[in-house]
């Protein structure tokens, strides 16, 4: 029973990394808030003045849940009425958007969840001497079974008058439930751009032919007539995304891109770095085996001229052999000295030594 647990963790930190990737950019959030904000809603928000929270705690139950990720944008004051602008009292106001990423049906109402998430936010501001925030969660859902959400307020409203329903308050939230779109609506949602690839393999995260079949379509979506920061980062993290979720190898992934490229034009400059993090990680899962490995080889190798030359000699060849795997760890991988000392089971200190003479 314990290896179906690490399979969902691992499935969990897996969709969350790519999540936290494409909430961590200004500008994807942006995409997300023209794709998902009510039309009447829009003019009263200053999407110019956004921008990422990085000094809001919210509450320890939402530090250990997967979506922490909060922008502000001020409050579009020409939408107010004129006698309203002229109060010299009028409190600057602003917009929250929180990002919450669901994998899986909640257990119970998301109301819950969301109201303590805007009470926190709420909270802060008035203890932080500001006016409170106006919250509008987005729950982005991607999990395999059908959500049948519903606001709480719903549960009274088909039954009760509005003399009691006065009394019934339910948070307000957006939602991107990417199970009830359709492929087509995704592909068709202009105003997401290149985050067209992103939502379809939020979608078919489970599906591991999907990625295989349809690689060089969620591509094409990747407006790369220019190379910026922004599309090489992106595009890194897609593709990372799009080789975790089809299980294939390195090899084998890279073969599908070079049959896509012809139809993915981005500059050389930038195609070069992209598979560098996918590279790094394979170097560094078979790295410590192969360095150890070396040792032993290097070890025997040691012992063999040890009885012909010396033991002094012998120890200067161990000493030789265990500098260049301090070096190449050095080189290859982005480790720590205590991880490289680890790894090799080596003194620390020998390591800080080659290191600082590496410099």
């Amino acid at each position: 029973m314990e290896e179906p647990k690490k399979e969902s963790a691992k499935r969990l930190k897996d969709h969350d990394i790519f999540v936290r990737g494409l909430f961590s950019y200004k500008e994807f959030v942006l995409k997300i808030l023209f794709f998902i904000v009510p039309e009447e809603l829009k003019p009263f928000i200053n999407f110019d003045s956004l921008k990422m929270l990085s000094d809001v705690h919210i509450s320890d139950k939402l530090l250990l849940s997967q979506s922490d990720t909060i922008y502000e944008a001020a409050l579009n004051e020409a939408t107010l009425a004129e006698n309203v602008r002229q109060d010299k009292h009028l409190p600057q106001f602003r917009f929250c958007f929180l990002g919450e990423f669901k994998s899986s049906k909640p257990a119970e109402p998301i109301d819950f969840q969301v109201d303590e998430y805007i009470r926190n936010i709420q909270r802060n501001d008035l203890q932080n001497g500001r006016p409170p925030s106006i919250v509008l969660p987005i729950l982005l859902y991607h999990g395999t079974t059908a959500w049948k959400y519903k606001r709480l307020y719903d549960t009274f409203a088909r039954y009760l008058p509005d003399t009691l329903l006065s009394y019934i308050t339910s948070p307000k939230y957006l939602i991107i439930d990417l199970q009830e779109m359709s492929d087509q609506l995704i592909k068709d949602a202009k105003d997401l751009g290149e985050l067209r690839a992103a939502f379809l393999a939020l979608k078919h995260a489970q599906d591991k032919q999907f990625f295989i079949d349809n690689f060089s379509e969620m591509l094409n979506f990747v407006d790369n007539s220019q190379t910026t920061l922004l599309l090489e980062a992106y595009v890194k993290m897609l593709l990372e995304y799009f080789q975790r979720r089809s299980g294939l190898d390195n090899q084998a992934f890279k073969e599908i891109f070079e049959q896509s490229k012809s139809k993915f034009n981005m500059a050389a400059t930038a195609s070069k770095t992209i598979f560098d993090s996918i590279e790094a990680k394979a170097k560094r899962k078979y790295l410590k085996e192969g360095i150890k490995e070396g040792i032993k080889e290097g070890i025997k190798e040691g012992i063999k001229e040890g009885i012909k030359e010396g033991r002094i000699e012998a120890e200067q060849k161990m000493e030789e052999t265990n500098r260049k795997a301090v070096l190449a760890l050095i080189q290859i991988a982005h480790l720590t000295d205590a991880q490289i000392a680890e790894s090799l089971d080596l003194p620390i200190v020998f390591v800080e030594t080659i290191r600082k003479e590496r410099v």
